[in-house]
């Protein structure tokens, strides 16, 4: 799926919109690439239904992973998981765009925060789109987001799961990010018209 429908308009998705520059991951063979979103898309899948109450069966090569995120998520209020967010250009109505928030989370401190969960290489790719969800979050939810994290479960060399954080210390500022993806986005829309 490439586009969402919300009130008779199509909004371009923000994975697609990223897919028009080529981030160097394509150099895997299509295959494996589908193989790799099918296993990211079953974990994000488990977590969702996990944190909403609902049964789910998690796959045996996967539970170690879901566990260590449940557990990890412990430590903030869940305010919202999967998400949909639109984004509209308040001086542009041809400028907009939609995404699927994976976590927004309050901390102890009040602060609230912006997950998006990786399950394979953290490319920049990820780091942009996780400024294009803040920005349609902000806007969609009218609510301040304080940070981005980037969290990802991760087995150790002797089979150890922890889970990796890549907070706003470890990224590209989120204005950085933002200037990048508006840029994909231009380039998108030319190419659209």
């Amino acid at each position: 799926m490439t586009t969402y429908e919300k009130d008779g308009s199509s909004y371009p998705r923000v994975s697609h919109i990223l897919d028009v520059v080529d981030w160097g991951i394509r150099k895997c063979p299509p295959y494996i690439l589908k193989k790799l979103g099918r296993k990211g898309t079953s974990f994000h899948n488990n977590i969702h239904k996990k944190v909403i109450g609902e049964p789910t069966r998690v796959p045996v090569e996967a539970k170690d992973k879901v566990d260590e995120m449940m557990e990890y998520l412990k430590q903030y209020k869940i305010l919202f998981t999967e998400q949909h967010v639109y984004w509209d250009d308040p001086v542009n109505p041809e400028r907009k765009y939609a995404g699927t928030l994976d976590l927004l989370l309050e901390d102890k401190q009040g602060r609230i925060i912006l997950a998006d969960i990786k399950t394979g290489k953290i490319y920049k790719r990820g780091i942009v789109q996780a400024s294009a969800y803040k920005e349609a979050a902000e806007q969609f939810l009218k609510v301040k987001i304080d940070s981005r994290l980037i969290i990802k479960p991760c087995k150790d060399y002797i089979g150890n799961t922890s889970i990796q954080e890549y907070g706003e210390g470890g990224m590209d500022s989120h204005e950085k990010c933002w200037r990048m993806f508006n840029n994909m986005l231009s380039l998108y829309q030319d190419m659209h018209r």
